[in-house]
Formats: structure tokens, sequence, C-alpha cells
């Protein structure tokens, strides 16, 4: 081949090179502020599980901004959930069968997650638990470049969550994702700073005793009311015999 041809034939694989798409499906045009700044990996988790009882929740402000050059589809969904029973205390073992193994925990599906517009007094766009998130949800259709999107995401215990939950823990991962025509970005943000207690320690000292996500509350003050009753009654009993003693 002549040194012209050789030229000719490299530059024609030049413009090949230039001209291909990209391949990588994650070009980091997205970026998340969790309270800390604008970044592409965020490293605080969002909630924080060391006080979780029914009744429990946190909410969380969360801004995504497209930093592409085109208008994208901006999508949610959980990963990496690892919901783990850690054994069974004393009451658990009455309404939990699944003490041990591999992701047998009841905290994922109890665990209730809602996604707001960042506007006070709206409907949420989302709601369902960890494990209705595995399936892609749409926050936005139409993202321009530059734009920032604000919301809140919300993590609730209802109340109605039983004693089958006292020392499972759950830990999952928020993964968001800017998709254009051109390119595609993903980040992800961990879900929880604490994910309960182990089974060992002081923690599970307590739940030993009392239940770590505490019993129906119809049933306390019920069991409550009958302790009360039952003093007055046995109160009285006991004037009653000392003054019939007395009259004696």
């Amino acid at each position: 081949m002549s040194p012209r041809h050789y030229a000719a034939a490299l530059g024609a694989a030049a413009m090949v090179m230039v001209s291909a798409p990209l391949a990588s499906a994650d070009t980091g045009h997205i970026s998340i502020n969790v309270g800390s700044g604008w970044t592409h990996d965020a490293a605080a988790p969002l909630f924080d599980f060391s006080r979780i009882a029914p009744g429990w929740n946190q909410s969380v402000a969360i801004g995504v901004r497209n930093d592409s050059s085109e208008p994208s589809v901006l999508t949610l969904n959980s990963s990496s959930i690892l919901d783990n029973e850690n054994g069974c205390t004393h009451s658990e073992r009455y309404v939990d069968s699944t003490c041990s193994g591999s992701n047998t925990g009841e905290l994922g599906h109890e665990l209730v997650l809602s996604v707001y517009p960042q506007v006070p007094g709206t409907q949420p766009l989302w709601s369902g638990d960890l494990y209705d998130l595995t399936s892609v949800v749409t926050l936005d259709r139409d993202v321009q470049p530059g734009q920032v999107d604000a919301f809140r995401i919300e993590a609730k215990l209802p109340t109605s969550s039983g004693n089958e939950t006292q020392t499972d823990s759950v830990q999952f991962a928020l993964r968001l994702t800017l998709s254009g025509s051109e390119s595609s970005a993903t980040t992800e943000v961990k879900g929880v700073r604490f994910s309960r207690n182990s089974g060992d320690g002081t923690l599970a000292t307590l739940a030993s005793h009392l239940p770590f996500t505490g019993s129906h509350a119809p049933r306390l003050i019920a069991g409550s009311m009958w302790m009360i009753v039952a003093g007055i009654l046995l109160l009285l009993c006991v004037r009653v015999s000392r003054r019939t003693r007395g009259a004696a």
C-alpha cells in the first residue's frame, strides 16, 4: 500500500472511531444532593433506623440534576435488598416461623416508602414497600438539560407492624437513572445508616425481655385496663375485710 493510501485508510478509521456512539451505559450525567452538596455518588445513607418501631417515620429531601445535554426520563427503583431475620425473640416466635435463613426477614415488606414532589400538601408520586419498588418507577418523563427535580422520600413502619419484625434488619439502595435518546446515567444512594441489632449485645438483651417493635397498642391498653380494675377490686376487698373484722 502506498503512503498516500495508508494515510487515507488511517483517516477513514479515525472518522469511524470519532463518530461511533459511546458504549458505556453510565456517562456520569446525573448528580444528586441529599443535603451535603451535589455529587454523583452520595456517601451518606438516607435513613436512620436506630430507633425504628411501629409508628416510626422519617422524611428526607433529595435533589436530582440532569447534567447531560439532552432531555431525559428520570426513574427510581430499589436494589441490593438484604432482609434478614437475625433470629427470633420469645415473643417473635409466636408469630414468625422463619427465624433463620438468608433474606427471610419481614421488615422490608412492612416498611412503606413514599416519594413526593418537594411541594407541601401534594399527593405522593409513588408509594409501596421495598419489594414493590424493585419494579422501575418513572418520576419525570421530561427532565431538561440542567434541570433540577426536588423530591421528598418518606419511610415509615406502620403501627400495624407486629412482633414478626422485632429483630429483623434490612439494607437496601435506591437507584436513580436518567435515560435520554443517546445516553443513560445511573447513581445509587444507600438506604439506611443503621439496620437494627444483629442479635447480640445490649439491644438483644432488651429485645429478649421487651418487644423491640412493641405489641399491638389495643392489646396493651386492654391489658392495662384489666390490671387497673383488678387492683381496684383487690383494694375494695381488703377494706371490706378490715371493716368486717372491726365490727366483729
